[in-house]
């Protein structure tokens, strides 16, 4: 439903990433009594442009087809018309900017993700997707031990929250980076942290196999200061 809302909202794709691991594991669900439901603006009347907006953030409303709009389809770049006008540099620049900020100037009310462990650690660790699962329990597990960690699970990967990340960095002195492939995520998390510390690659490629918390817990352990 949140990605249905962001689609109609925002009036663009939204790829829900759907996790293997979801459909083996067994939690209870809380479903919610009310759920928000966002409906596209729509078109008022004939003389407002659908296809663009002079707000360079901006989100133009969007009619469906049957209702007495000249609802054009294309893939090439096109003014606030629907017109095809690919050889116009200025119009093509002003499209491609406003689709840039549409999404890139609402990051904040876009971006969903969740921080738990101690505020005040050296510490952290940034996951996400079925690899959360395995970085709270060995955040629980540091805890006893006296190993102070601080956990970002992004919910979100697209619009990247490098301002969190940034945030982050400048507590910590390491940021720990846990995937199952071979380091993808570390690349955007490099690049938030703008060296303001260190930060550790942890990969598994098993067939399935997961990053286990007493893997996690012993490069933490490395760190601790």
């Amino acid at each position: 439903i949140k990605a249905f809302n962001l689609s109609e909202k925002y009036r663009t794709p939204v790829i829900l990433l759907a996790d293997e691991l979801s459909a083996h594991i067994v939690e209870p669900v809380e479903i919610p009594k009310e759920i928000e439901i966002i409906d596209r603006k729509k078109p008022k009347d004939l003389s407002e442009p659908f296809f663009g907006s002079s707000d360079p953030r901006g989100i133009p409303p969007m009619p469906e087809l049957g209702e007495g709009f000249n609802v054009l389809v294309t893939g090439s770049t096109h003014n606030e018309w629907g017109y095809r006008f690919t050889a116009d540099p200025q119009v093509h620049r002003k499209l491609i900017t406003r689709l840039y900020w549409k999404i890139e100037g609402n990051a904040k009310e876009i971006v969903e993700y969740e921080i738990d462990g101690s505020e005040d650690a050296k510490i952290g660790i940034i996951s996400y997707g079925c690899t959360s699962r395995s970085v709270y329990e060995a955040t629980e597990r540091a805890k006893k031990q006296g190993i102070k960690i601080i956990h970002l699970r992004l919910k979100t990967l697209w619009p990247f929250p490098d301002w969190i990340i940034e945030e982050i960095a400048e507590k910590v002195e390491a940021i720990i980076v846990p995937e199952l492939n071979l380091g993808q995520l570390i690349r955007e998390v490099k690049r938030a942290v703008k060296g303001k510390c260190k930060v550790i690659s942890l990969t598994k490629i098993g067939g399935g196999e997961l990053i286990t918390p007493i893997e996690i817990l012993e490069v933490a352990r490395r760190l601790q200061p």
